[in-house]
């Protein structure tokens, strides 16, 4: 079997208080920290890329596991933003080049947001399982913050950079149970990024939606995987806000130690929120853990991790 044998990560090293940026936009400390709650942001410095980041997170994934270039037979990134716009070649091979990995190596994007990781853990252990592949990198990187307009609260109170490197492998600790996927096309101009490369979000919309599907998306899963909500040990959703995870959470039934909100320092990193959640709690070693991303698109997608084994 084909599953997530461990995560590592990396952010970007300027560090933004957002109580302080919050004043700019006449908003108190309580909305930062109930509401928002994202106390601080990560953000990308001067000569920091979605790409110096991969290389960052793939060293610690080495350092973690002793992990040699020549066991990596698969390389998938997930991204809609990568650096520059740059999308030819396609990211993935130029990160193929900058770790020196082997031509044998199978190498493609993902272009999905913040339902990414969902979709890429399901596509890429199958296509491993199927292609009798043992080791593949999986990599969650977009910055946003080179997206973002400057005078937009909506977007620069919420979004961090950050980059996550996950290794699937025959030697998993959690493998990937029956996913479901959902797409509302006609809703895509809720997240939108304009020709000119900066991204709106419009929020009321974002919440009704994440309201409205997420939940009913859940129960879903669980139906597919024949498992209940006691069943459940913890409730991973993508880290959009404080206040969307908690109330998600509430209106599907779960208690509050079982949704985790742990990004308070980094903020809102898109596809690699759910990865660094599962690595900020890996050591309870969960049995069974729900996740769900959602996001532009619109998009979103949930799955269950059974622990291997189990």
């Amino acid at each position: 079997m084909i599953g997530i044998q461990t995560i590592a990560w990396a952010t970007g090293a300027t560090v933004v208080d957002n109580r302080q940026s919050a004043r700019l936009w006449d908003k108190d400390e309580a909305f930062i920290v109930d509401k928002v709650g994202f106390r601080s942001l990560r953000r990308l410095a001067a000569g920091q890329s979605s790409q110096s980041l991969c290389r960052e997170a793939f060293a610690d994934l080495q350092k973690q596991t002793g992990l040699a270039v020549e066991e990596c037979d698969c390389l998938v990134v997930v991204t809609q933003n990568p650096d520059a716009r740059r999308t030819v070649p396609h990211t993935s091979a130029q990160l193929h080049g900058a770790l020196k990995l082997l031509p044998s190596v199978a190498a493609f994007d993902i272009s999905l947001g913040c339902s990414g990781y969902v979709y890429a853990i399901s596509v890429m252990s199958t296509f491993m399982q199927a292609n009798g592949l043992k080791k593949g990198l999986l990599f969650t990187a977009d910055a946003y913050s080179p997206a973002l307009q400057q005078e937009d609260e909506h977007t620069q109170l919420l979004f961090g950079d950050a980059v996550a490197c996950t290794l699937l492998s025959d030697n998993p600790h959690y493998i990937v149970g029956k996913s479901c996927f959902a797409t509302s096309g006609e809703a895509g101009h809720a997240l939108w990024m304009h020709d000119d490369g900066h991204i709106s979000m419009k929020g009321r919309e974002i919440f009704n939606f994440c309201m409205r599907s997420v939940p009913m998306h859940l129960a879903e899963c669980l139906k597919k995987n024949s498992l209940n909500p006691d069943e459940i040990d913890c409730l991973v959703l993508h880290q959009a806000s404080r206040y969307i995870v908690e109330a998600l959470g509430r209106k599907a039934g779960f208690p509050s130690e079982k949704v985790p909100f742990v990004l308070g320092d980094v903020g809102n990193c898109i596809s690699s929120t759910i990865p660094i959640t599962l690595e900020k709690i890996w050591r309870q070693n969960h049995k069974r853990i729900l996740v769900s991303g959602f996001g532009a698109g619109l998009s979103w997608a949930t799955t269950v991790l059974h622990r291997y084994g189990e």
